[in-house]
């Protein structure tokens, strides 16, 4: 059963993109590290995963432009110094890594929704988190905000993907 947007709402700020009504979306038990199950059905990202050990989203640069990200949901891959890695994060000369597949955690914020998240603690502390974002007009697309709150070594994004497929 694939859950759609019936448990979306939309909102509007620079651009029109919709996002879970976290008030309506409940636990979302994990089955792998790229779905879970909640009370609507299954939630699976692996439409959008690439399954050649390479990230799906490469070198996505941040809001403010400082740093990239790549990503792959459920399949890890390696770029330079990051190897095995759900999440990659560079200035093009140094790279760390942001989790792996195996600490995949799926959790709902209060404000926007449920997210997946990923840790890493190779040297310092990092975490991943990413949005999930249902969208008829975005399919595959990664939004990258960097740390949040500034400073931290938590880094947003979010994923967008058509309603009908996954999510």
């Amino acid at each position: 059963m694939d859950v759609t947007c019936s448990w979306m709402k939309i909102l509007f700020f620079m651009f029109l993109y919709v996002t879970v009504d976290a008030e309506q979306v409940d636990e979302c038990v994990k089955l792998t590290s790229c779905s879970c199950r909640n009370s609507e059905g299954i939630i699976d990202l692996s439409p959008l995963a690439s399954t050649d050990y390479t990230a799906k989203f490469k070198d996505v640069q941040e809001e403010d432009g400082s740093y990239y990200f790549s990503y792959n949901p459920c399949y890890s891959f390696s770029e330079n110094g990051c190897t095995a890695v759900s999440g990659c994060q560079t200035d093009m000369t140094n790279y760390f890594s942001l989790g792996t597949q195996y600490s995949a955690a799926f959790k709902v914020d209060a404000t926007n929704g449920l997210y997946i998240e990923y840790d890493d603690t190779t040297d310092v502390k990092r975490t991943l988190q990413v949005y999930l974002k249902c969208d008829q007009g975005e399919e595959g697309k990664l939004d990258v905000k960097g740390a949040f709150p500034s400073g931290s070594a938590i880094y947003v994004s979010r994923i967008y993907h058509v309603s009908s497929s996954s999510f």
